[in-house]
């Protein structure tokens, strides 16, 4: 008869792992990214409050006489002491933050790891090992550049304007809505790059995976390549999976490239409109010298959070994509795992019957075993003989469940195999496999393993 999964779901139905979210992440250390959030706020602060000391040391020196250099001389320290005070603070908010973001990529690869090491290893016939190794790899990078630089560069850049802007508005609202009029369009650039840098990341990180899959393979297969004579040929494969890697990278490339330019042509065109608008008001005396030279300098100030708006959207698509290739391999369901009312068992002694035990391979159905009845003592020894294909390996992987069962077929001492948990039953078993694997481990280490 053929064997039902009754211990396993089909991949990507209840029971599997739910997706991963960054936002649990983030709440995880959300203590950490608050300090190093707080610690940026007051960093901005800081370099703002630098532009309305200047302004004050410009005006201060109309007055021409010795109690203005002496005022100008003292906003002048206070600029120094900010300045240094500004670089502590912002030191720290990158340790708290970045430290956040290698945490969270520690997690992340820790919790992958382990849900890895509980699929079948039919899981892999369907993933090959290179593909799994880059996302495990490269895309939980991209997932840490995201919650480290990234979300250093969005605070800084979401403070920054706030309190930038209202400055500005402060001491001319008509001077700022003219240097914002170049904004509307970054947004609209932003929201057409964003889409793009999506599709070309994917592709770049799905390109990164095949190549390592076919490295991994043929380093792992070199006797055999070296044995048929097939270097040139694997030189050749290999050079098509580079070659299509540096095509899809120097398009991303490309459209990364060209969006801190086109924000900086635009934030320039508001410079050159403030320098403009902004002297005929000095000259007309709406506002002073002094407005006018802090104004800029909140303008310059914002220079680089506008130059980064394009560097942040490329770190939260390519993270975005990473994040779901890695969810990818989350919501694999164990096609072999413990029932939720499975409870230890006492002791295992070794009595191991099988009752009228047929299996078929759910791939294709194939029989590999037929109504095959034993009964084996605690203590007792059986061989088991038979040509290649009679299913001697399929007989002996079912008893520590390294293939899916169904209930009623197999028992030790009296217990359903599927009544055991999964540990306590492989640790009764000593089980030494058909094809050998070598860790990259002494002699002595592998001969004891487990």
């Amino acid at each position: 008869m053929a064997a039902e999964r009754s211990d396993g779901r089909e991949r990507g139905q209840a029971g599997g792992q739910r997706p991963r979210r960054v936002r649990d992440y983030f709440a995880r250390y959300r203590g950490a990214f608050f300090a190093g959030f707080a610690a940026l706020v007051l960093t901005n602060l800081l370099a703002l409050s630098i532009p309305w000391l200047l302004k004050r040391a410009v005006d201060a020196l109309k007055g021409g006489d010795a109690s203005a250099w002496s005022d100008a001389q003292r906003y002048a320290l206070w600029m120094v002491g900010a300045a240094l005070l500004m670089a502590l603070i912002r030191t720290a908010s990158r340790i708290f933050i970045f430290n956040s973001g290698r945490r969270v990529e520690y997690d992340l690869r820790t919790e992958l790891f382990d849900h890895l090491t509980s699929m079948h290893p039919s899981f892999l016939r369907e993933r090959s090992i290179g593909e799994v190794m880059s996302r495990a790899v490269n895309d939980l990078s991209q997932v840490r550049l995201l919650l480290g630089p990234g979300i250093l560069n969005f605070i800084n850049t979401a403070v920054a304007y706030s309190v930038g802007l209202s400055l500005m508005f402060y001491i001319d609202p008509g001077l700022t809505l003219a240097a914002l009029v170049p904004y509307p369009f970054i947004l609209l650039a932003m929201r057409r790059f964003g889409t793009r840098l999506y599709e070309r990341s994917r592709e770049v990180q799905e390109s990164l995976g095949e190549m390592s899959e076919y490295l991994q393979e043929n380093l792992s297969g070199q006797q055999v390549v070296k044995a048929y004579g097939r270097e040139q040929e694997a030189e050749r494969l290999f050079e098509i999976h580079n070659e299509r890697f540096l095509r899809r990278s120097l398009r991303l490339a490309f459209t990364r490239g060209s969006m801190v330019p086109l924000f900086g042509v635009m934030g320039g065109l508001g410079t050159l409109v403030v320098l403009y608008l902004g002297g005929r008001a000095v000259i007309e005396g709406r506002i002073s010298l002094g407005d006018l030279v802090a104004f800029n300098g909140y303008l310059a100030h914002l220079a680089w959070p506008t130059l980064a708006l394009g560097w942040m959207l490329s770190i939260w698509q390519r993270g975005r994509s990473a994040m779901q290739r890695i969810n990818e391999l989350f919501v694999a369901v164990p096609e072999i795992r413990d029932d939720p009312s499975v409870h230890p068992v006492p002791a295992i002694e070794g009595r191991v019957e099988l009752r009228h035990l047929s299996w078929r391979w759910p791939d294709d159905g194939s029989l590999a075993l037929e109504d095959v009845s034993i009964t084996l003592p605690a203590g007792s020894r059986l061989g088991i003989v038979g040509p290649t294909g009679a299913g001697k390996t399929t007989l002996v992987s079912l008893l520590p469940r390294l293939l899916p069962l169904v209930r009623g077929l197999i028992f030790v001492d009296g217990h359903d195999v599927l009544d055991i948990p999964l540990r306590q039953l492989r640790d009764a078993i000593g089980y030494a496999p058909q094809d050998p694997f070598l860790f990259s481990a002494s002699i002595h280490d592998n001969i004891a393993f487990a």
